[in-house]
This record gives structure tokens, sequence and C-alpha cells, in this order.
């Protein structure tokens, strides 16, 4: 059997872990350690006649998320920004878009049968103090037994928060 310095062991396993040089010590790790990641989910699936709206869900430090029913199968998702500065994005629905959203500000998408029965939106607050991003999906359909004057809006969202 044959024997291999334990110096060597020690620095063979630090490769292998991705540490690199023990002068150089690995920051990540440590900071990931100290700074909590907390997520919180939120759903809603309310049920609209047509010419109706609804709160879907208002997230603490973010803002609110509304759903307006425009008929047969069709829907209005609208968020409306309640503190700093936001970055929101949406993919699918009418148009895919990005922007900055100021408090009290608000942006609207469409969906349905002819513009596609699902939006994504990401809203992201990268601020001085904190980084909270909400990832949110909603779809839409015609209500049941409303011959086609009304939605059933579907929801749920994800945000998750960690101080900087």
């Amino acid at each position: 059997m044959r024997w291999i310095p334990a110096a060597l062991v020690m620095s063979a396993a630090a490769v292998a872990a991705g540490c690199g040089d023990e002068a150089t010590p690995a920051p990540a790790a440590k900071a990931t350690s100290q700074r909590a990641v907390k997520t919180n989910d939120y759903v809603a699936s309310p049920t609209l006649t047509a010419g109706s709206a609804g709160q879907l869900f208002a997230i603490p430090g973010l803002g609110r998320f509304r759903a307006s029913c425009k008929g047969e199968g069709r829907a209005e998702i609208s968020y409306r920004a309640s503190s700093a500065s936001q970055l929101v994005t949406t993919e699918g629905g009418a148009a895919s878009s990005n922007g900055w959203l100021d408090p009290g500000q608000s942006m609207a998408v469409g969906l349905g049968r002819e513009i596609g029965p699902r939006v994504e939106w990401q809203v992201a607050v990268l601020s001085k103090g904190r980084i909270e991003v909400a990832s949110a999906a909603f779809t839409v359909g015609t209500l049941p037994g409303s011959s086609g004057r009304g939605c059933l809006v579907s929801a749920k969202a994800e945000v998750t928060k960690r101080p900087r």
C-alpha cells in the first residue's frame, strides 16, 4: 500500500470541491449562508362575469394584481406597483414587454382565445436593502354555463425575497 501525503490529499479535495487555492476563500458559500431567502406563494381562481373585475392578490411591498373579464373567455390582467421602482416583464398574451414602473404606475396585458390563454409576469425590485422577485402565471378560460359571457381566471405567483 502506498501512502499519499495528507497535504496533497487535502489540496486534491479542495480542487474537487471547487475551492482552488487556500489563500482565496470562497465568498459565495459564506455569503449565501448568512442571507436568508424567503419564498411565499399566492394563488387565486376567481370566476368573473363579463364586464366585472376582481383582485387576484396583493403582494406586500410589491403591488396588486387584478383581473377584468372582457367577455367570451377574454380577460385583462393588470398590475399596479406599490413600492420602489420595479422592472416588469411579461411574456405571452397579446405581446411581450419589458419596462420600469414607479410606485402608483400600472401595466395591463390582455389574454384570451385569439391572443393566447396564458401570460407570465416577472416583477423585480432591486433596491439598496433588498432583492425581491415575483414570478406569476395567469390563464383564462370561458366560464362553464355562462354561454361564453364569463371568465374563469387562474393565477399563481411565487415571491422570493433576500436582503442584500
